[in-house]
């Protein structure tokens, strides 16, 4: 594994901060094209005028990441990983509310 490699694995995700196109590229392994994609299906929501500027807040990386093995592992299309994200966060919500329920 490069020094690279081992560089991106060490970053902590859950700092403040914000990712460039570039960056994100680099810490989700996938390509302009396919993170332009997931802008497009709404998984990501880049802040700035133009893909030069282009800023993705660290809260965002854990979506990144999910997608990209999404896209990857599974071999779904952006569409497919955005559908697919928006069921596990339903349901994420849906359990914490049964367990909200079962406590009471």
């Amino acid at each position: 594994m490069s020094e690279d490699a081992v560089t991106i694995m060490q970053v902590d995700f859950h700092v403040q901060g914000a990712w460039s196109l570039t960056e994100l590229c680099a810490l989700t392994q996938l390509d302009q094209q396919a993170l332009l994609a997931l802008v497009d299906e709404g998984v990501l929501e880049p802040e700035g005028d133009t893909l030069e500027v282009w800023r993705f807040s660290a809260e965002q990386v854990p979506a990144a990441r999910t997608a990209a093995r999404l896209l990857r592992d599974l071999g779904l299309n952006a569409a497919g990983a955005a559908l697919a994200l928006q069921l596990m966060d339903e349901l994420e919500a849906l359990r914490a509310e049964l367990a909200r329920l079962r406590s009471d």
